[in-house]
């Protein structure tokens, strides 16, 4: 989602599971993984990935 208005970003996240420290998942084709220090995913059959942090976010 992206949103350019300068507004806060209300975002409804009820229901919505959270990937704890430590834990991975695959779903939809990607593998995730959550640590103390970002998530990152990776595309199963490609290998290509992102990682995101709160102050950064990297793209391979």
């Amino acid at each position: 989602m992206c949103d350019t208005s300068g507004q806060d970003l209300q975002i409804d996240t009820s229901g919505v599971p959270t990937l704890g420290y430590g834990q991975e998942r695959t779903a939809e084709g990607f593998t995730c993984a959550s640590s103390e220090t970002g998530m990152s995913c990776t595309h199963d059959a490609t290998g290509s990935s992102f990682t995101v942090r709160r102050a950064a976010y990297d793209l391979s």
